[in-house]
């Protein structure tokens, strides 16, 4: 295991209740389902008929509706597992970058992909094939986790070892037992 790919809603973070007004609650619907920014604002633009700054109401809501949910997790892996490489691979506006910046301990963290910037969206196959590419990887060397079931079906068909999370997975005890089961293999 040289990299540990994370999914970032649903994983590292949740989304909390916050009130939104109607024009936010739509938009914030619509992150991750658009291969970049331009998409994103044009969806936007012809969902919501209003005149409304996008890019203040991106941050705005970004900023208020996210918690991290385990504010320790990369100190505890990098202690654990020095040599494993951090990686955050999520569907999102390309602001969410600025986030992951300003509420994670971003020298913890050694690449982010965010399919705004990549343009490139999970489940679809190229958005693996890219991540392995620009890490020079092969498959067997990632473990990927992610809350949803299709993009773990994706990675799984590629050979990436996978782990599903839901709300009730503690993610540095599933990383531990994989690593244990692996190192397990390489000695039989």
């Amino acid at each position: 295991m040289k990299y540990i790919v994370f999914d970032l809603v649903g994983v590292l973070i949740t989304e909390i209740s916050f009130p939104l007004d109607e024009i936010q609650d739509k938009m914030e619907r619509l992150f991750g389902k658009e291969k970049n920014d331009i998409m994103y604002h044009d969806v936007v633009r012809k969902t919501i008929s209003s005149e409304i700054d996008i890019d203040k109401n991106i941050k705005y809501i970004i900023d208020h509706i996210y918690q991290i949910k385990y504010p320790n997790l990369f100190a505890e892996l990098k202690q654990k597992y020095p040599e494993v490489k951090i990686v955050i691979a999520t569907n999102h506006v390309s602001y969410i970058k600025e986030y992951i910046k300003n509420n994670f301990n971003i020298d913890l963290i050694d690449k982010i992909y965010v399919s705004a910037d990549i343009q490139l969206v999970k489940p679809d196959i190229s958005f693996f094939t890219y991540i392995l590419e620009d890490l020079k990887s092969i498959p067997s060397e990632l473990l990927f986790l992610d809350d949803n079931i299709e993009n773990i079906e994706t990675a799984k068909s590629l050979g990436i070892p996978s782990i599903k999370v839901d709300k009730d997975t503690f993610l540095l005890e599933e990383i531990i037992s994989y690593h244990e089961k692996e190192k397990s293999k390489d000695r039989i």
